[in-house]
């Protein structure tokens, strides 16, 4: 990456499959500590930013020509460490900030906020260092978005917009940063164990898989007598479970993982 006149960010794409493509994408706004996320089309959808970037949302999609779409002025407030999460209808939360003490959802494509919702929970866990920024958002499985900062949280309803249930201060001591780094191998990359590895043949580039609706993976195995194995299984029952978007599938035999196929559900 590289800045220019500290403004101007360019962005330099490496196709790791097919080495020697490149392209070199082009932002006009200030990315600086900002939010981003996948659609669930798998469009990539960045926020906020620094300074003048702070209200921006930009767009970019995966095709192999496909160059950043930026608008500026889209947000309602300026978002910079917010957190950015996606809702089961496949919309975006967008929560908090530097001394953005709300929260509001990312409009359509090109479109514009006008109005925020005020989030006090976030004052009210921000101190002098503010080591509230960029607070942890989750979408629970009854829907609800649990929301927590410092010692505190609570579920926040995204259709209601209101706090259902603030839950226990948890209590505890302040921790040293860790700076170490550990090197870890997971047992199933052991070379002696290639044989209990599956190998997924099944192609559901461009399908598109139902909640509740069957997945049939289909798998080859070395120790296996058979040419082909196959698997019935059942999608995720719904969105508040899963969002829509694209999810990775393994078969795992004898604790063996595959390498993971993407399947999109919606």
């Amino acid at each position: 990456m590289k800045w220019i006149a500290g403004l101007m960010l360019w962005n330099l794409t490496l196709g790791l499959q097919l080495l020697g493509r490149l392209s070199l994408n082009q932002i006009l706004t200030d990315t600086w500590c900002s939010s981003g996320g996948l659609s669930a089309n798998g469009t990539f959808v960045q926020t906020g930013g620094s300074g003048g970037g702070g209200r921006s949302v930009r767009y970019l999609s995966g095709c192999n020509t496909c160059d950043w779409e930026e608008h500026p002025m889209s947000l309602s407030a300026s978002r910079w460490f917010s957190t950015q999460h996606i809702l089961p209808n496949g919309n975006f939360i967008l929560v908090g900030g530097r001394r953005m003490f709300n929260y509001e959802y990312i409009p359509d494509g090109g479109g514009s906020n006008d109005v925020y919702f005020p989030l006090p929970f976030l004052q009210e866990t921000t101190d002098l260092f503010e080591n509230n920024l960029y607070p942890f958002v989750f979408l629970s499985t009854d829907g609800n978005i649990l929301i927590f900062a410092n010692n505190r949280s609570i579920l926040l309803n995204p259709t209601t917009n209101k706090i259902v249930r603030e839950l226990p201060i948890l209590d505890g001591v302040k921790y040293p940063t860790e700076l170490r780094v550990k090197k870890f191998c997971p047992p199933y990359f052991d070379p002696l164990l290639i044989s209990d590895r599956p190998a997924i043949t099944s192609d559901y580039k461009g399908k598109m898989v139902k909640y509740r609706g069957y997945i049939v993976v289909e798998f080859k195995l070395k120790k296996a007598k058979v040419d082909q194995l196959d698997l019935k299984v059942v999608a995720l029952p719904s969105a508040e479970i899963a969002p829509p978007g694209f999810y990775l599938i393994f078969v795992v035999h004898n604790g063996v993982p595959s390498s993971g196929i993407w399947v999109q559900i919606a």
